[in-house]
């Protein structure tokens, strides 16, 4: 129902924080006055002050209001107060997408105003972020952070996201926790690069060592095998030394050889422990080997 603006009668009220009064005026007159204030049949209001200051500082004179029949004074007090306290917010993640959706439209304005030639006076707060955040209440650097925690969602602890989305938690302490993990998985990646750099090094320093140690051994064997007052120096058994000169039908001198070291691990710095290469334990390795493979079918189709 219309009626003139002056009639409604403020009591004493609970709410004594009105926010930007100026920035609901200009929302106003904007979109037009969407939820009317409240009032008994006394005209005395119960919802909606905020609203009926917005409209006074317009200069309206007449106001559409909504008039139910309360039964006393303590109906009054619990329709002000469900007014207030069952008002249903916007969560988080449905503010981060009301403020891209008027990003979108303040970009949208921006373009079409250049088309038509006309430029921002310098210090309007023309940026669509700063827009978008002034038309929900909040600065642009706040919008900010509300769309970046919600973009890194999956950086937050499930219950805390559920908590900030449902207000429980600051969008400030969110949008910490979201750098304190993205600080700490920076750290990791840094770890885990150095980590394979150094595995890098390692393995280069030591396929180079081994190339150099392989090419020492088939040098000693080469000697030992053509040059008795070589072998003499070895001290050898003459069993002994029967075996290692027999030929076998290898195409090098160094067929297998098994090299083992200590390895510092945390400094990648290595030392070399023991040599092997056709002795006992590496014969009875391939007979077990042997074994192995001589009870699967393959080995028996094979032969």
């Amino acid at each position: 129902m219309l009626i003139d603006i002056d009639r409604i009668v403020v009591n004493d009220r609970i709410r004594k924080d009105f926010g930007d009064i100026e920035a609901l005026a200009d929302d106003i007159r904007t979109n037009g006055l969407i939820n009317q204030p409240t009032i008994n049949k006394n005209y005395v209001l119960l919802a909606g002050e905020r609203r009926l200051r917005a409209c006074k500082l317009l200069g309206w004179s007449q106001i559409e209001v909504h008039m139910i029949d309360t039964r006393d004074e303590a109906h009054d007090l619990a329709v002000e107060m469900s007014e207030n306290n069952m008002r249903c917010n916007f969560t988080g993640s449905e503010l981060a997408a009301g403020i891209r959706r008027q990003m979108e439209l303040e970009s949208a304005k921006a373009r079409e105003r250049q088309t038509l030639g006309e430029t921002l006076p310098e210090g309007s707060g023309g940026r669509a972020r700063d827009k978008a955040g002034e038309h929900f209440g909040i600065s642009g650097k706040q919008a900010q952070k509300v769309m970046f925690v919600d973009e890194h969602r999956d950086l937050l602890d499930p219950a805390d996201f559920a908590d900030w989305d449902e207000g429980r938690l600051s969008t400030n302490k969110a949008f910490q926790r979201i750098k304190a993990a993205q600080a700490k998985a920076e750290q990791e990646r840094d770890a885990a690069r150095a980590e394979v750099a150094t595995v890098r090094r390692v393995g280069d320093k030591l396929k180079s060592d081994l190339e150099q140690a392989w090419r020492i051994l088939v040098r000693v064997i080469g000697e030992y095998l053509d040059k008795p007052d070589y072998r003499a120096l070895f001290g050898f058994s003459p069993e002994l030394e029967e075996m290692i000169l027999h030929r076998p039908d290898y195409s090098t001198l160094l067929p297998v050889c098994r090299l083992d070291i200590f390895l510092n691990e945390e400094t990648g710095e290595f030392k070399f422990c023991e040599f092997n290469t056709d002795g006992s334990s590496a014969m009875n390795e391939n007979a077990e080997l042997y074994r192995t493979y001589r009870d699967t079918l393959l080995y028996s189709q094979m032969n």
